[in-house]
């Protein structure tokens, strides 16, 4: 499917004042494509840009940029009945956003669209296309996967995402996309072959749905550290994983080729 002409604008809100524009220029250099960033934004691209003409252009390295940042939840725009418009803020990120900001920055020189390409299918910014699941970002984008079926003890279970026990649907105006996963299992083996940069969601028992929260691996010293947007900090922050509430519950493990 060939992407759709964007019609919605890229959304930068920030701590002091709303700004939107249809134009700007990237933080690596010129892109007619790119939209405006101002402060934050301007400075996480500039940075990872340094970190890849370092070499040390990593996911792990591009999510310690955003530690400290504030959490908030519900910041998206759209809807069945609200036009979409491509979202990112600086002064409240929750856990998929902070996702999409890492994941971007792997080119950082036109942010807003990498932005655009991570969080939509293929790069249609609408509320339909929309990447609303964890599991919807498996072979969605580039040099992403599910490694979970290659975690030891990892259990094959299909679910119906979207579709709830009482019949609705956790996404008005989505069906239900049928999908195999793999549900990881907490304990050391896990440990032991997680990556630094890996992708986790904590599983979700609850019917349709594939993760109740998701987070960023960062091996330190040899201890699994999870960098996350916190609702309990409101912020995002880096905890060690076995120590997060959800651990009990297993992991889905999306990795980037890096």
């Amino acid at each position: 499917m060939k992407p759709k002409r964007i019609t919605a604008l890229l959304i930068l809100v920030f701590a002091a004042a709303g700004y939107s524009d249809d134009r700007a220029d990237g933080a690596c250099g010129a892109d007619s494509d790119s939209l405006a960033i101002e402060a934050f934004f301007r400075e996480y691209a500039a940075a990872a840009c340094s970190l890849r003409a370092s070499g040390g252009s990593t996911l792990a390295s591009l999510g310690s940029l955003l530690l400290g940042r504030p959490f908030a939840a519900g910041t998206m725009v759209g809807s069945p009945t609200q036009r979409e418009a491509l979202v990112c803020r600086a002064d409240s990120l929750d856990c998929m956003c902070a996702l999409d900001l890492v994941l971007a920055g792997r080119r950082p020189e036109n942010l807003a669209a990498s932005l655009r390409r991570q969080r939509y299918r293929d790069g249609a910014v609408s509320y339909e296309d929309r990447h609303h699941f964890f599991t919807d970002w498996i072979d969605s984008g580039p040099r992403l996967r599910d490694a979970s079926a290659e975690f030891p003890g990892a259990l094959k279970v299909r679910k119906r995402i979207n579709c709830r026990g009482d019949g609705g649907r956790w996404i008005p105006g989505l069906p239900c996309v049928e999908r195999v996963l793999h549900r990881v299992p907490p304990g050391p083996s896990t440990l032991k072959e997680l990556r630094s940069g890996d992708l986790v969601g904590f599983w979700s028992d609850a019917d349709g749905l594939d993760v109740s929260h998701v987070g960023l691996i960062r091996i330190d010293g040899g201890e699994v550290m999870l960098l996350h947007a916190s609702s309990d900090s409101g912020r995002v922050v880096d905890e060690a994983l076995v120590e997060h509430p959800l651990w009990p519950r297993g992991l889905i493990v999306l990795r980037a080729d890096e």
